[in-house]
């Protein structure tokens, strides 16, 4: 990324290692950063947290009221599914 670029992760922790953008930071080699999200929540990264020119949420940006009416029908659908002997419909595997 150029020096001036910004970094923006609002999908999900683990795309960035929050070490590495840290020291490019403070290093100068990123121009800033905002996340939303983060690789060990609800924990953010000791360096990240003092690293200059970022803005660090507490994963916010899902949480508009139809987002979160959609996330619960989800949640129920899978709920249903798994009781009626199927798999989950949306499975998080690790």
């Amino acid at each position: 990324m150029k020096w001036e670029a910004i970094l923006v992760n609002t999908a999900r922790g683990d795309l960035i290692r929050e070490e590495a953008l840290a020291i490019a930071l403070e290093e100068g080699r990123l121009g800033a950063a905002g996340l939303d999200v983060y690789a060990e929540e609800p924990a953010i990264h000791p360096r990240l947290r003092a690293a200059p020119r970022t803005v660090l949420l507490p994963h916010i940006g899902s949480a508009t009221h139809d987002t979160r009416r959609k996330m619960a029908a989800i949640a129920v659908a899978n709920v249903q599914a798994v009781l009626r002997g199927g798999p989950p419909l949306t499975p998080v595997y690790r």
